[in-house]
């Protein structure tokens, strides 16, 4: 029963941030594929809050390049821009992140 109090209350959560945002995309404490390469003890919030950074960080850098000078174009966008990615039928207000690190030894060989 406590289980489905649990649950009710994220639905009325959801329900309320929808509301009030654009899009929504949940974070999750830890991947469901990990590269074997890196070691993760998701029991420390270091290592899973870096993890969360690394993945925000790389979705908006889009919206902190550079402004166009007249020497060159920028592809600067703006936070709106990024939200219409995800809602691409102006229906879909919620979005997953997900995270794929590249082996370091792959990058080498390109």
């Amino acid at each position: 029963d406590k289980s489905r109090l649990q649950l009710l209350a994220k639905a009325r959560s959801y329900h309320a941030l929808s509301t009030q945002a654009s899009v929504y995309i949940p974070l999750t404490n830890a991947p469901k594929n990990l590269s074997p390469y890196l070691s993760l003890d998701a029991s420390l919030p270091w290592h899973t809050s870096a993890l969360q950074a690394t993945a925000l960080e790389t979705m908006t850098l889009p919206s902190r390049l550079r402004p166009p000078t007249r020497q060159r174009q920028s592809q600067r966008s703006t936070l709106d821009d990024l939200a219409a990615v995800f809602d691409n039928a102006g229906t879909r207000r919620i979005a997953m992140l997900d995270l794929r690190v590249a082996d370091p030894h792959e990058l080498e060989d390109r």
